[in-house]
């Protein structure tokens, strides 16, 4: 197996280097390939075991350029039978790097004992808002249930402006997001507005409809309150520029 890498890591500050020097995390018996990764921003050298490498990932050939120094780690000592080192709890940030290098290099087989453990850790956190690295991990994972769970909520806060999904408060999602996931949450959002949109206008069309003043729908009678029920309504529209005529999407996407 041909072995490069160079990264960046956001690694937990528990690991401390041993003569200025993280080489040592990154050494594993049986070792007959280099590696060059960075690491808490200090150059490291490794050697991993071909063997261990071949059964973890079927791609021959491995680049790890920007990999997270912490998720590279992980993923060596998983291949390297060494799960007894693997931390019960990983930050979000980390189990995202994690997730990418897993989907990059089709490797997740080696979380099948931790992983359970790592989502129930940050569940309830990711559960609380619009998490584009949430729903990416459950992509990468498979995770079918959680994934469009994560999804709904995006599709439900999210706004849209000029053609590009944000998080509620116009911030980007985080990259890479799945493969058509932009598109398809921006689609179901789209079909909300119309479907929301589409009850009001019947709901206006119905005062509007009322061809004399002997009609009333209000259940008490009373002919003033279906008069300030259609001017409400039309208020409401006006202001926000969303009338029957109006453009559905840009009216409730910006």
């Amino acid at each position: 197996m041909e072995t490069e890498t160079t990264n960046t890591s956001d690694a937990s500050s528990a690991i401390q280097p041993t003569q200025q020097t993280f080489d040592q995390f990154f050494i594993f018996d049986g070792g007959d390939v280099e590696i060059k990764a960075i690491f808490q921003g200090h150059k490291v050298k490794g050697k991993v075991a071909s063997q261990a490498m071949v059964l973890a990932s079927p791609i021959k050939t491995i680049g790890y350029t920007e990999v997270d120094g912490f998720a590279l780690l992980i993923l060596l000592r998983l291949a390297h039978l060494q799960s007894t080192t693997i931390p019960p709890k990983i930050g979000i940030d980390t189990l995202f790097q994690v997730s990418i290098q897993c989907e990059k290099y089709d490797c997740s087989a080696l979380l099948h004992l931790i992983l359970p453990t790592w989502l129930a850790a940050e569940e309830d956190e990711a559960a609380k808002g619009e998490n584009g690295k949430w729903l990416y991990i459950c992509w990468a994972f498979g995770l079918e249930t959680l994934f469009k769970e994560a999804a709904l909520r995006i599709a439900k806060s999210a706004q849209v402006l000029q053609g590009e999904l944000l998080t509620s408060g116009g911030i980007k999602f985080s990259e890479p997001m799945p493969d058509k996931a932009t598109e398809t949450i921006m689609s179901i959002r789209i079909e909300t507005v119309h479907a929301i949109l589409d009850l009001v206008y019947k709901k206006v069309k119905k005062y509007s409809d009322i061809k004399s003043l002997t009609t009333i729908l209000c259940k008490h009678g009373r002919l003033s309150c279906d008069a300030i029920n259609t001017a409400a309504l039309s208020l409401a529209f006006n202001r926000d520029a969303c009338g029957p005529q109006s453009n559905r999407l840009e009216c409730y996407s910006e």
